[in-house]
């Protein structure tokens, strides 16, 4: 890195670092982390802005404010499945399909059950 460089470099951080009294740059590194986090792990891009404001005041003094803007990846929200209705309503329930109360509940049908003696294995004859 050349010197010229590393003086523009320190340049461009002697002006940002004491705008907003220093919180400028807090609030910068704090929304590139949430951005880099949410890039991580919906791997969407984000956008963020850093703008500097300048207006000129009297002998030569100027007044400087800045702010920080980003605009952050959100999860696609996952869709819901609706039917319509026969009276032209919609519900999450497919009238095509049976619900539980539609089901016919098995009943298996009644056995003879005989006993035994445990330790003979004989059948009672009851």
């Amino acid at each position: 890195m050349t010197d010229d460089l590393q003086a523009h470099e320190q340049y461009v951080i002697d002006v940002v670092k004491p705008l907003q009294r220093g919180t400028l740059l807090s609030s910068f590194a704090d929304q590139l982390q949430q951005a880099i986090g949410r890039v991580e792990s919906l791997q969407k891009s984000a956008k963020m802005t850093l703008t500097i404001n300048i207006r000129p005041e009297s002998n030569g003094q100027f007044s400087l404010t800045g702010e920080v803007t980003s605009k952050l990846p959100t999860a696609t929200p996952s869709p819901t499945a609706f039917f319509l209705t026969t009276n032209g309503t919609i519900s999450n329930d497919d009238p095509q399909q049976m619900t539980m109360d539609d089901v016919v509940k098995f009943t298996p049908p009644a056995r003879n059950v005989r006993s035994f003696d445990i330790k003979t294995g004989e059948v009672d004859d009851d």
